[in-house]
């Protein structure tokens, strides 16, 4: 059985300094998330769907298998 943890942002920067190092980025809080993580809740989708340009971005920061 596998088990698939996340959370259901990966921009939340109050982990600034606990989970990020001091001065990440905010576009680099996903790729440094997959580190930790295996899945995430794309809630976005509750609010307005996703560019494609901005889906290919995400795509292109996560590992396969994610």
């Amino acid at each position: 059985m596998n088990f698939f943890l996340g959370c259901p942002i990966w921009a939340y920067k109050g982990w600034m300094g606990e989970f990020y190092p001091h001065g990440t980025r905010p576009g680099d809080f996903l790729h440094l998330y997959t580190r930790r993580f295996t899945t995430v809740e794309g809630n976005t989708t509750f609010y307005a769907v996703p560019k494609d340009e901005t889906v290919t971005r995400w795509t292109n920061q996560i590992p396969p298998g994610f």
